[in-house]
């Protein structure tokens, strides 16, 4: 094993990894040559200052899962793939990563816990990526939920790309305040629910479902934007429940020519005062 610093023994390294203790190897761990961080190698690791691994591409399955660190030194820019929980409850995390050439991340690669909240992340950036989750093989679970999850000083996330918001992505992320996902058609549940200071939500894809109470409890929310919608998506008696269209100071704003179909379509018509035309609105719709 490569080590820069050329301070340790194998045996030494090994013993840290074995018992997830890296005082062996002088709180800090250095290597200018892994370009794949296997499944579990930080998970829980603890005694660590610093870990630099520059040369980094991907980032597998619970790699550095509630791993205490307090310098994560990766490529970020540069890392093309995040597995499940690959970073849940880890330390040491940029706050306003770059991720230039990610194109696959899957379930709470980032997601906090009730116990153990993300704070260190306020924005992120994922222009390449457009939904795919990194499939670590047979036995492993590739579903894409909770990313994000309790990442609760999170502001703003920009994915241009992005097609598929997955369930619970953005679970109690407390501090988001605007989305705008350009290319979005289709939108899992529980996507935004607990995200207590978000305010518009604009979703610019060829939407035919809204998953179910994928806004629940996000009270704050004045405008929902379906800019590209061509046919009425279906909808649930109860999506809209414990949000602020049923309380009625939310609005959803859509194309023109299908207001007035959204006004009485199945289940869209309870919440027909609320429906607007984006047209109408340009200084909230731009």
């Amino acid at each position: 094993m490569a080590n820069t610093n050329s301070t340790y023994s194998d045996q030494q390294i090994m013993k840290a990894f074995l018992t997830k203790d890296f005082s062996y190897i002088g709180r800090e761990f250095e290597d200018d040559v892994i370009t794949s961080v296997k499944v579990g190698a930080f998970t829980g690791a603890k005694n660590l200052d610093r870990v630099s691994l520059p040369s980094v591409m991907e980032v597998h399955y619970c790699a550095f899962q509630n791993a205490a660190i307090t310098t994560l030194d990766l490529p970020w820019g540069e890392l093309e793939s995040i597995g499940f929980s690959a970073f849940a409850g880890a330390g040491g995390l940029p706050k306003n990563p770059v991720f230039s050439k990610l194109t696959a991340l899957s379930n709470g690669a980032f997601a906090g816990t009730s116990d153990n909240k993300n704070t260190q992340l306020r924005t992120i950036s994922l222009p390449l990526w457009t939904g795919s989750s990194f499939s670590e093989g047979s036995g492993f679970s590739n579903a894409l939920a909770g990313i994000f999850a309790y990442c609760t000083a999170l502001t703003s996330v920009s994915a241009p790309e992005l097609q598929t918001l997955p369930s619970q992505m953005f679970l109690y992320c407390q501090a988001l305040e605007e989305v705008v996902f350009p290319k979005v058609s289709t939108v899992n549940s529980g996507v935004f629910n607990y995200c207590t200071n978000l305010t518009k939500i604009d979703l610019g894809g060829a939407i035919t479902r809204l998953g179910s109470a994928f806004m629940s409890y996000a009270n704050k929310v004045t405008a929902l934007i379906l800019r590209g919608v061509t046919t009425v998506p279906t909808l649930g008696s109860t999506t809209f429940n414990s949000t602020p269209v049923k309380t009625g100071t939310c609005y959803v704003y859509v194309p023109k020519d299908l207001e007035a179909t959204f006004k009485v379509a199945s289940n869209w018509s309870t919440y027909a005062a609320q429906i607007r035309a984006i047209e109408d609105y340009p200084e909230i719709c731009g």
